[in-house]
C-alpha cells in the first residue's frame, strides 16, 4: 500500500494524542526519576485532605450538570437530577477514554437517543458555555491579578492585556449578529440551525446570568481544590494564586489533545507553582493528587451511570 502525503497527514492527526502522550509522559517520568530525592515529600502527604477534594469533585459534577440542565431546558427538554448529574460523571470519565474531551460526544449521543435533542442545539449550547466560561474566567483572572498587585505590588501587564483581549473578543461575539448562509445544502442548513440555536440562547439574559454564576462557583470550587491540594503537602498557597491557577487551567481546555488533558494539566500547575514560589515539584505532586481524586470519583460513578442510562435507552426500544 502506497501512502501519499495526505495519508501521512491524516494518520498524524489521528495519532496526535498518542504522540503527545509518548513525548510528555516519559519526560515527566525521567524528571521525577532524576529528582527522586526531592520527591520524598510524597511520604508526608496528609491524605485526609483527599476527602474534601473528593467532595469538591462531586460539587463540580453537580455544577456542570446544572449547566447542562439549564441549556437543554431552554430547548424544551427537562432532565431529571439523576440525568444531569450522571451525564457529568460520564463526561468526566469519557474525557479520560478519548482525546479532545471525547466525553462530550457521549453526552450529546445520550441526549439525542433519549430525548431526541438535536446535535445542532447541543453544539450551540456547547459553544455558548465556553464563551461564558472564558468570560467569567477572564474577569476572575483580572481580579486575581489585582489582588496579587495589592498584596505584592507586582503585576504582569502582558497577562492583564491578554485577559482584556479575551474579554473584548467575547463581548464582540455576544453582540455580533452571526452570518447566516442562504444555500440549500446540508452544511448551510446545519449552520442555520446552529445559528438559530445560538441566537435563542443569546437572547435569554436570565439563562446567561445563571450559567455565568454557576461557572463562577465552579472556579471557586477548583481554586479550593488546589488550596486543599497544597495543604495536603503542608504548603500554604495564597488564595489569589489558587484562583489564578484555576483560571489558567480553564484556558488549558484549548490544549485538551491528550485523554483527560494528561500531562498538559500537570505541566501547567507545576509551572504556575514555580512562578508563585511554591516549587515545581510541589506543583507536580498537587497535580497528581487532583488527578487521582478526579479519576477515582469519575471511574466510580461513570460506569454506574453508563449502565443505568444504557439500560433505560434499551428498555425504551
Amino acid at each position: 500500500m502506497i501512502l501519499t502525503e495526505g495519508s501521512y497527514i491524516n494518520i498524524l492527526k489521528k495519532r496526535l494524542d498518542l504522540i503527545i502522550l509518548v513525548i510528555i509522559i516519559p519526560a515527566l517520568v525521567v524528571y521525577v526519576f532524576r529528582h527522586q530525592e526531592e520527591f520524598k515529600l510524597i511520604k508526608q502527604i496528609d491524605y485526609l485532605f483527599l476527602f474534601p477534594m473528593a467532595l469538591i469533585v462531586l460539587a463540580i459534577f453537580a455544577l456542570n450538570g446544572l449547566i447542562t440542565k439549564l441549556y437543554v431546558k431552554l430547548f424544551g427538554t427537562e432532565l431529571t437530577p439523576r440525568e444531569w448529574f450522571g451525564l457529568s460523571a460520564i463526561t468526566a470519565m469519557g474525557n479520560y477514554l478519548a482525546p479532545f474531551r471525547g466525553g462530550i460526544a457521549g453526552k450529546a449521543l445520550y441526549l439525542k437517543k433519549k430525548h431526541q435533542f438535536p446535535y445542532t442545539s447541543f453544539l450551540a449550547a456547547y459553544t455558548s458555555s465556553y464563551i461564558l466560561l472564558f468570560l467569567v474566567g477572564s474577569l476572575l483572572g483580572l481580579l486575581s491579578l489585582e489582588l496579587f498587585y495589592l498584596s505584592h505590588q507586582l503585576v504582569d501587564w502582558r497577562l492583564v492585556a491578554f485577559f482584556f483581549v479575551v474579554l473584548a473578543v467575547i463581548i464582540a461575539a455576544l453582540k455580533a449578529s452571526s452570518y447566516t448562509p442562504t444555500g440549500e445544502g446540508r452544511i448551510a442548513q446545519h449552520w442555520r440551525n446552529l445559528n438559530q440555536g445560538w441566537q435563542y440562547i443569546k437572547d435569554d439574559k436570565s439563562l446567561l446570568l445563571k450559567v455565568s454564576l454557576l461557572f463562577l462557583t465552579n472556579f471557586i470550587m477548583i481554586s479550593l481544590q488546589l488550596y486543599f491540594g497544597y495543604m495536603a503537602i503542608a504548603h500554604q498557597i495564597p488564595y489569589q494564586a489558587a484562583l489564578f491557577m484555576a483560571v489558567i487551567l480553564s484556558f488549558s481546555i484549548f490544549t485538551s489533545i491528550t485523554p483527560g488533558n494528561l500531562g498538559v494539566q500537570e505541566s501547567v500547575i507545576a509551572i504556575l507553582s514555580q512562578l508563585f514560589g511554591l516549587g515545581f515539584n510541589e506543583g507536580l505532586l498537587v497535580a497528581g493528587l487532583l488527578r487521582i481524586v478526579l479519576m477515582s470519583v469519575a471511574f466510580t460513578l461513570g460506569p454506574i451511570y453508563s449502565y443505568i442510562f444504557a439500560k433505560s435507552i434499551s428498555v425504551e426500544k
